[in-house]
């Protein structure tokens, strides 16, 4: 019986001598570990950079009141308000359509300036506007005619270049559905069919 007493003792003090190393072994791992948690929580978070210079806004495709300056009948618009949140020099705004949409500018009004209308030439799409200086938060009101065969449709494009007071050049765009882009569907046996896409014929070179 003494000899197992013995043994239980040697034993024991064997577990005990492991625990004290064990414990010793965490207790150096969670100091060293402690600065580098503290380093972190500390961090600054990363901050985050706004979407854009320039704001697009618009309350997408409208019809016109009646006999609208620049308009003609049957023509939907779009109206389009640019704002830049700071000052640019240079602005040029690009606007372009798909083949199956006619689109044009028919109205433009600069900061601090009256709406005019403008030549249905020089509006028409592709076609490049000369917006000039943008001051911050001072609005540029654009009105684009919009015309399309029924069960046609696409996104119209609205490109802004400027020069930003570091001397870099700033591109931002914004694109704006019209009409009923893609191939309309067909309802067969009360599921929605929307008909193949036919590729165009290869050409040889």
């Amino acid at each position: 019986m003494s000899a197992l007493r013995g043994l239980e003792q040697v034993c024991e003090g064997a577990a005990e001598e492991v625990m004290s190393v064990w414990s010793m072994r965490t207790l150096l791992w969670v100091s060293a570990l402690t600065p580098l948690l503290l380093f972190v929580s500390s961090s600054p978070a990363p901050a985050h950079e706004p979407q854009g210079v320039i704001l697009f806004d618009t309350e997408g495709v409208t019809s016109p009141a009646e006999g609208a300056a620049g308009l003609n009948p049957g023509e939907k618009v779009v109206t389009l308000v640019v704002r830049s949140v700071r000052s640019l020099r240079g602005a040029v705004l690009t606007h372009e359509a798909p083949v199956a949409i006619s689109q044009r500018l028919a109205t433009l009004q600069l900061p601090g300036e009256a709406a005019r209308l403008v030549d249905p030439y020089d509006g028409k799409s592709p076609a490049a506007i000369d917006l000039g200086p943008l001051e911050a938060g001072s609005p540029v009101i654009l009105q684009f005619a919009e015309s399309w065969a029924e069960g046609t449709g696409g996104v119209v494009s609205f490109t802004v270049e400027a020069v930003m007071p570091d001397g870099k050049v700033l591109h931002e765009a914004y694109g704006q559905v019209v009409g009923t882009p893609g191939q309309k569907p067909v309802i067969h046996d009360g599921l929605i069919e929307f008909p193949a896409h036919e590729l165009p014929p290869e050409t040889k070179p």
